[in-house]
This record gives structure tokens, sequence and C-alpha cells, in this order.
């Protein structure tokens, strides 16, 4: 049987509407990224941490010039939500190496600052560092450590950041300074964040959430300390925990992420926002005397903490 061989003029005209299709359809992927990206954000301030020798947590607003950062050193200890407990800041990347969770680095400093500390940026080559924190004045990282290091921030993310720190002073950023407790029988020094908390309430918080003030009662079926440590976080963003109620096992699947319930179809700001940083889904339904009902779900396994914030 005879090959059959097209005209090129056919297979020229065949390889541009192939072409075509897989240009617009990376273009159109591209768009959906970039608007989901921090280019389109509605929210008012924006957390991240830089892991490394002398690991930092920016905190900066979009809307205004109250910029901070705070500095740990990677003697330090934090505690990391997954029931980890205490871990040294300086070996977390090692962690992240060994659970392949990158995410860790989002939970613990989340929990450490009572923040949505949303994006993390760390090396990828396993290293542990050691000591405590210098001396001299601080200076922000080079901006271009956004495009280099491992990170879950995409494409359109690193660019905003980037630009972002670019443009701002070293003298416009206010250093959070960190409380250290002493424990005298592991001699360990461990991140005080129910100080740090008490210290730096209202600074990291974002004037939407309070503007709503939603009412929120969080639900959890095993462990009050892990639903506090989530209550906390969400606090210091500015949104209301009124409640944090136990819940039979029964009620709650727990082979499901959390379910944020809000009494009206569309959603709010505050609900979009939770259901965004810990992955959990959305519906409307009953709230009782609430705005908003988190129930935790499988996510409370996810955040649990073995020693209490």
């Amino acid at each position: 049987m005879a090959r059959r061989n097209f005209p090129t003029t056919t297979r020229n005209t065949l390889f541009v509407f192939v072409f075509t299709l897989v240009v617009v359809y990376l273009l159109y992927k591209l768009a959906i990224i970039l608007s989901q990206s921090l280019f389109f954000t509605s929210a008012d301030r924006i957390q991240f941490v830089i892991v490394g020798k002398e690991t930092t947590v920016y905190s900066l607003s979009l809307t205004d010039d109250r910029q901070y950062v705070m500095r740990l050193p990677a003697d330090i200890k934090i505690n990391v939500p997954g029931g980890y407990g205490a871990y040294r800041v300086g070996s977390l990347t090692k962690l992240v190496a060994l659970e392949k969770k990158p995410e860790i680095l989002k939970k613990g400093f989340s929990l450490a600052t009572s923040s949505f500390v949303t994006y993390y940026f760390y090396t990828s080559d396993e290293p542990i560092y050691y000591g405590g924190l210098r001396d001299d004045e601080f200076v922000k990282h080079n901006p271009r450590l956004f495009l280099t290091l491992s990170s879950n921030a995409n494409i359109f993310d690193r660019l905003f950041l980037f630009l972002k720190l670019t443009q701002i002073k070293d003298g416009s950023l206010t250093s959070l300074n960190y409380k250290q407790e002493i424990d005298s029988v592991h001699d360990d020094v461990t991140f005080d964040s129910d100080s740090f908390r008490k210290r730096a309430l209202g600074l990291m918080y974002q004037e939407r959430f309070r503007k709503e003030n939603k009412t929120v009662q969080i639900q959890y079926s095993q462990s009050y300390i892990t639903a506090r440590g989530v209550g906390t976080i969400l606090e210091g963003n500015g949104i209301r925990i009124n409640d944090i109620a136990q819940t039979e096992k029964a009620d709650q699947d727990s082979k499901q992420p959390c379910v944020v319930v809000e009494n009206t179809q569309e959603h709010s700001i505050t609900t979009k926002a939770i259901a965004s940083f810990f992955g959990c889904s959305t519906k409307e339904g009953s709230t009782d005397v609430y705005d908003i009902i988190v129930v935790l779900n499988n996510t409370e396994k996810d955040w649990q903490l073995l020693k209490q914030q």
C-alpha cells in the first residue's frame, strides 16, 4: 500500500494551527496564574519568611508604610504544627527535606507570629544552620533571592515581591524583637510566642477582616490546643474568634479537610481567606449565632500541636 503524503502547504497549515493552539493555551494558563497572583490581591498586608542562617519573617503593608521584620536565630526553637513539637529554626530545612513537606515552614512561622505567613523561601540543599543573631543593624535581603530560592510562590508572586522589596528602604523596616524563655532542664532557647503575640497584637492584622467583623466559631474533635493555635493565627490577622467548641468525632468527617461554613450564599472575604490559607472547602449552611463556623476535620491532624502556645 502506497504511503500517502500530505502536500507541503497542508502540513505547514496544520503546524501553524497546532502551534497557535498551544500558544493560546499557554497564554490562557499564564493569565489565570497572573490573575491569582499578588498583582491582583485584595490583601492589605502580606507575610513571608526567608529561611537561612538568620531566618527573617517580613510583614509588608500593601496600603501604607508600616513594614515589619522579625529575625530569628538558627538556635532558637519554635513549635511546629503537625506533631513535630519544638524544633530548631536552623534545622527546619532539613526537616522539610526528610518529610518532603515544605508547607512545614508556612505552618511553623504562621503559628509563631500569629499571622498568615503565606509564602516561604529556602535553599533546597538541606543545610543545617547554627548560631545566634548578628549584632549589626539589619539589612534587607537582596531582592534577587526571590528569583533563585525554592518557594511556594509562582513566578508572578516572586516578581511582585522582588519589586516590592526593591522599593522599600532599609530604614523603613521596623524590627520586631523576639522574646526568649529558657528551659532550665534542657537549656533550650525557645521562642515565646505568647509574649510576642501580646506585644505585636494589631501590627500584622488586615483591616479588611476588621471591617467585616465576622463572628467565628472553631469546631474540633480531638485537641483544644490545636484548635486554639488555629484561632490565634486568625486573631492575629484581625479575625474575631468568639468560641472554640469540641464536637463528637462522629459529627465530623476526619478524612476530609476543614470546611468553612457561612450563613450566606455569597461568601465573605473572611471566609475566602480562611479557606484559602488552610485549604478548606466552603459551603452555605446554618451557623447558629455565629457568622462563620470553621470545622477542622482532618486539618486538625495536619496542624496538631504537642505543646500549648
